[in-house]
Order: C-alpha cells, then structure tokens, then sequence
C-alpha cells in the first residue's frame, strides 16, 4: 500500500499473524488477510486522508465492514476508539483545510496507529465470536446497516441557486462527513470536513466556481 498505509500495514500483519491470519495479497490501495476461512480486507483512497476502511469476509463470500460488527460485538470498546480517533483528527486538524504538511502526515500516522492498535485489541478479545462459522452476527448486522443508510445518507435535489447540482452528504466515519456534488453535464467535487454545515457551505461555493467555468466553456464551443 501507499505510504504512510503500507508502515501501518506492517504493524498490523505482525499483530493478525498471532491470530492465524497471513497477508495474501497487497495492492497501492488494499490489503488482504486470510486464514483460510475467513479473510480480512483493509482498504483507503486515492485523495481523501486518512481514509482506513475494513471489511470481514465470510467463507460465503459475503462481507461485513468491521465498523459495524464492532459496534455489534463490543459496542464499548467501538465507542472508547472512535471517541480517540476523533480526538485525533481536531489536534492535528485532519479533514480540515490550510493544515500544515508536516502536521497533517504526523496526524495521519497517529489515527493510524491508535486506529490498529484497538481494532487489533477486538480481534484478539473477540476472536472467537467475529469469525465463527456461521457467525451469529449477520441478522444484526443487517439491520443495522439499512438503518445507518438512511440516517447518514443525505441526497439533496440540488444546491440553493445551483439547480444543475445533485448533493450526498454521508457521514464515513464519527463525526466526518463526505459531500459529493456533480454537474449535470458529469463535473465532480467531493470535499471532506467535520463540521457538515460548513462543508455544505465550502461545496456550494466551489460548484458556483465551477459552474462560471462550465458556463464560460459552453459559450465559447457555442460562439
């Protein structure tokens, strides 16, 4: 994986090698562990950082994101680690604009590192339960996960003024939205932030940019 996700990977296969599990394959954006039965997928994005996103996958194929049986297993320790990585993510200005370089990449390794050292602690504590076969989790897990799409998935028909634009808000993680806007004609932008009034703000105001720009395009190709 890329840096500084691949440092992190390292730790991370040391800790999943003491669980049974061996690193079976590792992509610039994705990793995956396998004992055999089961398999663990970890994966992040191209611009948006830090971005660490997991799944669990069943000897059927079917995949859980580790989020969510965290919080069905062991919703105190889910609460103790998110409330950390929030933490983390205000002292070092993460998801937020102007943040210097250096601290940025100094934040991103810490979310990292406390990031794996409590998912690591849930495996081993709950080893047992998160990948028995069948586990008993899936019901669950089910409705959860409907239930967190339509609280946390927010579609707007369009931005004030801007009636070419079509919004997603969703919250990725604890306290951190992602807004996605797209043109009609195709233009994107996806803006990260924890303050979701203000990222709403800040994407309305770089789709009037762009749309002066798209309308500056279609007149000249017109004239």
């Amino acid at each position: 994986m890329i840096e500084p996700y691949e440092t992190a990977l390292r730790d991370l296969s040391q800790g999943l090698s003491k669980l049974g599990f061996s690193l079976v394959r590792n992509t610039e954006y994705g990793a995956t562990f396998s004992d055999g039965t089961y398999s663990i997928e970890h994966f992040t994005e191209r611009y948006r950082h830090p971005a660490w996103s997991g799944a669990i996958c069943d000897p059927t194929g079917k995949k859980f994101e580790i989020g969510l049986v965290w919080q069905i297993v062991d919703p105190v320790q889910h609460a103790e680690a998110m409330a950390a990585l929030k933490d983390i993510r205000q002292r070092f200005g993460l998801g937020e604009r102007g943040t210097a370089r250096e601290m940025r990449l100094q934040g991103i390794a810490e979310y990292l590192r406390v990031m794996l050292d409590h998912e690591l602690r849930f495996f081993a504590a709950h080893k047992e339960r998160v990948f028995a076969v069948p586990n008993n989790y899936e019901a669950d897990y089910t409705l959860r996960s409907n239930a967190l799409m339509a609280k946390f998935i927010k579609v707007r028909s369009s931005l004030e003024g801007l009636p070419n634009w079509r919004v997603e808000v969703k919250e990725v993680s604890a306290g951190v939205y992602k807004a996605t806007a797209v043109h009609a004609s195709g233009p994107k932008i996806e803006l990260t932030g924890t303050d979701e009034k203000k990222l709403i703000a800040e994407i309305k105001a770089s789709a009037t940019i762009m749309e002066l720009d798209i309308a500056r395009k279609n007149h000249a190709t017109t004239h």
